[in-house]
């Protein structure tokens, strides 16, 4: 993708420096505090609680770096109205279609996993859950042969959930951004076929 939009953290600007630190209290006391000090115990303080959470924290921002772009491809995927656009008879091959969404939601789900290292050795595995909400308007949709070539995004606000086995780490709403220029994809997206052509018609 060129003119890319970004990642999740620059829209969640307010977590970083010692925000992340305090967010990652909560696990204090829980399941992922005791068991990371358990295993670090053999290793003779290799790593202290402090230190742990330090590594936990600086590491947690690069859940959010996720591609914008790509998360939002692959929800407007899925979205239903698009796929009227593969049907050949109606849209010829060669002919670009410019399709504007109105406003829509785009939910996404990831399971991100961090590694804590100490000494060089791998001493535990942090399990993520991250919800994601995002509502845009007035994302116009290059359109050709069933694939989105490129889009002009509009504005867009995010809504995060981030949890580490069942603790809320934070829940944020993103201010509200119009995302600028016109993203353009090196591999056009297909869009899904629907269900009854994908089945030959059964």
């Amino acid at each position: 993708m060129t003119s890319t939009p970004g990642t999740l953290i620059e829209l969640f600007s307010d977590l970083n420096g010692g925000r992340w630190t305090e967010s990652m209290r909560v696990l204090e006391g829980g399941p992922v505090y005791a068991r990371i000090m358990k295993r670090l115990a053999p290793l003779g303080g290799a790593m202290n609680n402090v230190e742990a959470f330090r590594t936990l924290s600086a590491s947690i921002a690069n859940l959010l770096r996720l591609d914008l772009g790509v998360i939002l491809v692959g929800g407007w995927k899925k979205m239903a109205e698009l796929r009227r656009y593969t049907d050949r008879e109606k849209y010829r091959p060669d002919e670009t279609m410019i399709v504007e969404l109105t406003r829509h939601t785009v939910t996404s789900t990831h399971k991100p996993i961090l590694d804590i290292v100490a000494d060089g050795l791998k001493i535990d595995a942090v399990p993520f859950d991250l919800e994601l909400t995002i509502t845009l308007d007035g994302a116009l949709l290059e359109i050709r042969d069933g694939k989105i070539l490129a889009v002009t995004p509009g504005s867009c606000k995010i809504g995060g959930e981030l949890k580490c086995e069942g603790f809320e780490i934070f829940k944020r709403n993103s201010a509200p951004v119009t995302l600028n220029g016109r993203w353009t994809f090196e591999e056009p997206v297909q869009i899904p076929l629907p269900k009854r052509e994908r089945t030959g018609g059964r």
